[in-house]
């Protein structure tokens, strides 16, 4: 009579429980990549000047940007010498700016009385909905700036002028008589009375280029 052979039972391997991982920085923060930014982040971009697309226009200044994107603007202002820009502001973006060369004086504030001038190798800001022009005190040098606008919405909103601009404008040209003097309106059309693309006046009384109020 045979008899079969039995063989122990193996042991079943006791289950493993995964450890979960946890990063070696746990502080590292990652940041989300904004809109319309490329993912191969080892790339340069580089925009030669002759590659700079045309800008919003106002009177006067002539703008040329070089990058638009994820809200970003970076941009290029030329104001030729001597030359004042139309009034504008920047809707409800902040610009930043830096002057590579040349003078620049900005009017602003109720009536266009408050002034600031920069320098080259100045940085400035600019707020959301600030009125102001840009001015060019050299007779001889045009100016240039790099912007860097961040927002959303329109970069530019072109206006006549801050409060009071038109009050204070008939002001400067009207005669005892309250008629025009013909010293200052004799040759000047009406967008020289604003000063749009003419010669620079000197900055308003009692500013000494610098805020008030400031």
């Amino acid at each position: 009579m045979s008899h079969a052979l039995t063989l122990p039972a193996t042991p079943a391997a006791p289950r493993r429980t995964a450890t979960p991982v946890r990063p070696s920085h746990p502080r590292v923060t990652r940041f989300m990549r904004p809109a319309g930014v490329s993912p191969r982040v080892s790339e340069i971009d580089v925009i030669r000047e002759a590659d700079l697309k045309p800008g919003d226009p106002t009177p006067g200044i002539v703008r040329r940007r070089a990058f638009d994107v994820g809200g970003v603007l970076v941009a290029q202002s030329r104001v030729a010498a001597g030359v004042v820009s139309g009034w504008h502001h920047h809707g409800t973006r902040t610009l930043f700016g830096y002057l590579v060369s040349g003078r620049l004086r900005f009017d602003y504030g109720p009536g266009g009385k408050d002034s600031m001038e920069v320098h080259p190798g100045e940085y400035f800001r600019i707020s959301p909905g600030a009125i102001h022009r840009d001015v060019n005190p050299s007779p001889t040098e045009d100016l240039v700036v790099v912007n860097v606008i961040l927002g959303d919405g329109p970069s530019l909103v072109n206006v006549a002028g801050p409060a009071g601009w038109g009050r204070r404008e008939l002001s400067a040209v009207a005669g005892p008589s309250g008629r025009p003097s013909d010293s200052r309106a004799r040759g000047h059309g009406r967008g020289a009375a604003r000063g749009v693309g003419q010669t620079a006046p000197p900055p308003p009384p009692g500013t000494s280029g610098r805020a008030r109020g400031s």
